[in-house]
């Protein structure tokens, strides 16, 4: 799945100028970021489930990284954008 993002988005960048390049390579990250806490929230659920207490509160100590990291991310992927859109070449 991540393959067929990944080639998605290689094609896709081609088509924008080189100055939204970055701001959409970051956004295009956030979709990965955004899989991996999907798949952080199905583990808890399966290690709650199982009662795995401590296993749980490790994944969601990783959990809160990937949330993090996607804020962090998001902020980058704004300002990118921003920066691009203001180049000459792009208006």
């Amino acid at each position: 799945m991540l393959d067929a993002a990944r080639q998605e988005r290689e094609h896709e960048v081609q088509q924008l100028a080189p100055a939204l390049r970055d701001g959409f390579n970051a956004s295009a990250a956030m979709g990965t970021e955004h899989h991996e806490i999907a798949e952080y929230e199905t583990a808890i659920r399966l290690a709650e489930a199982l009662g795995h207490e401590r296993v749980s509160s490790l994944l969601r100590e990783n959990l809160r990284e990937e949330v993090d990291a996607l804020e962090k991310l998001g902020s980058h992927a704004t300002r990118l954008a921003q920066q691009g859109a203001q180049q000459p070449a792009v208006r």
